[in-house]
């Protein structure tokens, strides 16, 4: 089988070719069709005509995007549908890879499109200050004004990170932690969706879903590690990378 080692950086074209690469090799006449769930930050287009360029020469790539990298059951719904067919599942989250004043490689901040330095992923950074300021606050995902219902999409996603809120707040590097365990939460979310999908659509199987991280940089194109890698068949699934 392809190499493809965990949390390896690699140009984006050629970590998509080696994930579709050991696809084929797992499921010779599988033809994919790709969902895209990241995060809404503009930055993180640059890597989207790769995916298409690899996934996308049947009919493009659903994409997917919100704030902070999150996956929610309509969005999967729509995507497994007939017209979109989606058979191959991505969580892309993203932080910023920049030089400290030492010059040395430094994770969690980018310099933005204004010219200055800012946390990146921004909305992950949100949310770890409102763990730091908010330790005990209960979110709430949505909220009425003026009669209308508007999700909360930073509550949201705390509302999933904060069982995870003591092993972010004691890292070494809390906005490393805090992506790290964003990236799992929403993949772990997605794949209990997707097993619920294929309960009721056994058709749909199978279905390959990834979980990737997008090392944003100012000067050079990003680079892509891949961090989970499963294969679900019917109620289980296989880990396809260790």
């Amino acid at each position: 089988m392809t190499s493809i080692i965990k949390g390896k950086k690699y140009r984006p074209k050629a970590l998509f070719k080696k994930i579709q690469t050991v696809i084929h090799e797992k499921i010779p006449d599988f033809k994919p069709y790709m969902a895209l769930f990241g995060c809404s930050d503009e930055i993180n287009s640059a890597t989207d005509s790769e995916r298409v360029e690899v996934f996308g020469k049947h009919s493009g790539v659903f994409t997917a995007r919100t704030i902070g990298s999150q996956v929610f059951f309509h969005q999967i719904r729509v995507a497994i549908s007939t017209g979109h067919h989606s058979n191959v599942f991505e969580v892309n989250v993203h932080i910023g890879e920049y030089q400290d004043k030492n010059g040395q490689k430094a994770l969690g901040r980018l310099i933005g499109r204004d010219g200055h330095e800012r946390s990146c992923c921004g909305a992950l950074s949100h949310v770890l200050e409102d763990l730091h300021i908010h330790p005990d606050e209960k979110p709430s995902i949505s909220q009425w004004i003026d009669g209308e219902v508007y999700l909360d999409f930073l509550s949201t996603l705390k509302f999933r990170i904060k069982p995870h809120q003591e092993e972010i707040l004691r890292s070494t590097n809390q906005m490393v932690a805090i992506t790290h365990i964003n990236l799992d939460v929403q993949l772990e979310e997605l794949k209990r969706q997707l097993q619920k999908c294929v309960a009721t659509e056994p058709s749909a199987i199978p279905i390959v879903l990834f979980g990737t991280i997008s090392y944003n940089r100012t000067k050079k194109p990003d680079l892509l590690s891949l961090e989970r890698f499963l294969l679900i068949t019917g109620n289980g699934s296989e880990d396809l990378v260790r």
